[in-house]
């Protein structure tokens, strides 16, 4: 399997906040510039409608379960 692409829709409202692709290895990248709702000190991303707040993931193991970094 490789590089798979897939949208992102906010949890509360439905809004597309963003494309992202996962790589086979576990890795996600974002596709689209979300610079404006980014917030990189808390590894978070709002919605750009009603600014739900979600935690961004770098790594997925290959059970589903999010890696952290230590």
């Amino acid at each position: 399997m490789g590089v798979v692409r897939r949208r992102q829709y906010c949890g509360l409202c439905g809004q597309l906040m963003f494309e992202f692709y996962r790589s086979p290895d576990g890795h996600f990248g974002i596709v689209d510039d979300v610079s404006p709702y980014h917030d990189p000190a808390r590894g978070e991303i709002r919605c750009p409608i009603c600014s739900a707040r979600y935690k961004l993931l770098e790594r997925i193991d290959p059970t589903g379960v999010p890696v952290r970094k230590v």
